[in-house]
């Protein structure tokens, strides 16, 4: 589970004495081992999203019989309670996964795949198949054999070809 962002991203609005914020440091730094499976398997990119929203909120509901601002001793005591209950509960009904489920790509990581398959385009198409186009085209221009003609034409059918897939799969999107 990443759980880098989790007390900002659940916890903002939580007055806690100054001490109290090295213990929310270290409560994401341990997040994953906190709520780990033991070696049983793997959540699902949803579920730990789910975990991490339920155990701010079991969080707060123990925090909030507590007086403000919140201190260390009085986190780190409620946090304890939240990881032990997960643990008693059977990772409160969250199901395991036997294997690890794919990461979903981010924005950079998607437009990155992408510009790929250009560059991929790119070198195929202006480095191989020209230069083999360039090279057919002027055997056959100057000894024009059945043969020279031939290969001329099976290399301008490839590459239309490989421009026409990538067309196509370009603009199904």
């Amino acid at each position: 589970m990443k759980a880098s962002s989790f007390t900002k991203k659940y916890l903002s609005n939580v007055p806690f004495a100054e001490e109290a914020k090295h213990h929310l440091s270290v409560i994401d730094q341990n997040f994953d081992a906190d709520f780990s499976t033991s070696g049983r398997g793997y959540f699902s990119y949803e579920d730990q999203e789910k975990i991490q929203e339920q155990a701010c909120r079991l969080l707060k509901e123990k925090l909030a019989e507590q007086a403000t601002p919140i201190l260390g001793d009085v986190l780190r005591e409620a946090w304890a309670e939240v990881v032990a209950d997960f643990h008693r509960q059977e990772f409160w009904g969250f199901q395991v996964q036997k294997y690890k489920s794919k990461k979903p790509l981010t924005e950079e990581q998607k437009t990155f795949r992408e510009l790929g398959t250009y560059i991929g385009v790119l070198i195929g198409s202006m480095l191989i198949l020209k230069t083999a186009f360039f090279y057919f085209g002027m055997h056959a221009s100057s000894n024009p054999t059945d043969e020279n003609i031939v290969s001329f034409v099976v290399t301008l059918i490839l590459f239309l070809s490989i421009l026409g897939v990538f067309l196509w799969r370009k603009t199904r999107r």
